[in-house]
């Protein structure tokens, strides 16, 4: 009887190993209190630009996040002096099912660096206490395998024009110039190729703006009833302290005159309309005490009567 060859699914096999940590370690927290459970991280990747110049067996599984509504997981990078963070992710515990893949965002120098996780069961994860747990090379060093180098790319374009942009361009995009600029690439060896960027004086490079043939309509025949000379010409005159400056296309009218007080002079015509003011109110109370006396004075003694009887009856 020929043997059976038995095909081993990766992620069922990689939940009863420490993949993708490494085989040697505690899979313990800084505290010891912790211990990551083989069966929750079945895959992971992380494409990681070989630029940066790291080695690949000194990234770690760096901080665990355990949560009632999901999970969190930051990757982080021995540097010899401490861990730094390279990527970080977070998902929901909610229709998780064995071997779902999750992204892992960039951090830091590493922000460019787009990985993915896969998780396995959470029920034995999930009877661990909740918290946010932080693992050394000790207890959470990943496997060099996982590690990926990479060119480092342009993933997309933008235009910007004022607040608005524009959707992410990708694939090939062709630079082409518009009126009046000229697009020139520079291929040097050994430098890095450039495309300079140049306005010019109009070179016949580019399609005439979309006015030309176009109807402009009916001229300007006179201005007020005043027809111009026979050429066309039309002239205008400055007076009385006002001055005409030509533009291109317009005309700039200037204000030659000068206000006859400055600032010093209306500064003390202020001061003494303010000391004038307490004055004035002053005299409005002198003048409404005196028409108030006068009042007085007409009803208790000019429109008095002497025993009822007029003065020209007194012996």
């Amino acid at each position: 009887m020929a043997g059976k060859i038995w095909n081993v699914d990766w992620l069922v096999q990689n939940s009863q190993r420490r993949y993708p940590l490494t085989n040697n370690v505690t899979a313990k927290d800084v505290t010891g209190s912790f211990e990551l459970p083989d069966d929750f991280l079945v895959g992971l990747r992380l494409p990681v630009h070989y630029g940066l110049d790291v080695t690949p067996d000194r990234f770690v599984l760096y901080q665990l996040g355990i949560y009632a509504a999901g999970f969190s997981i930051q990757l982080g990078y021995d540097t010899g002096a401490g861990i730094v963070p390279v990527a970080a992710g977070s998902f929901s515990s909610a229709n998780h099912q064995f071997g779902n893949v999750y992204q892992l965002g960039g951090v830091g120098d590493f922000w460019d660096c787009l990985g993915q996780v896969a998780i396995g069961n959470l029920g034995t994860i999930a009877q661990q206490p909740p918290g946010l747990f932080t693992f050394n090379a000790a207890g959470g060093a990943l496997d060099a395998d996982i590690i990926r180098p990479y060119l480092r790319t342009i993933q997309a374009l933008y235009v910007k024009n004022g607040a608005q942009l524009s959707k992410p361009l990708v694939g090939d995009i062709v630079l082409v110039a518009g009126q009046n600029m000229l697009l020139t690439p520079q291929i040097i060896d050994g430098q890095n190729t450039q495309i300079v960027v140049s306005a010019i004086d109009g070179a016949g490079l580019n399609e005439d703006c979309d006015c030309q043939g176009q109807d402009p309509g009916p001229p300007m025949t006179n201005i007020n009833t005043i027809r111009p000379r026979s050429d066309g010409s039309f002239d205008l005159e400055a007076q009385g302290g006002i001055e005409l400056e030509p533009l291109e296309h317009g005309i700039l009218i200037k204000n030659l005159l000068t206000p006859c007080c400055g600032c010093p002079e209306l500064e003390t015509v202020t001061s003494t309309l303010q000391q004038l003011l307490p004055r004035v109110v002053t005299v409005e109370g002198k003048v409404q005490n005196l028409g108030a006396a006068v009042d007085q004075f007409n009803m208790t003694v000019l429109g008095s009567r002497l025993n009822d009887q007029s003065c020209d009856t007194c012996d």
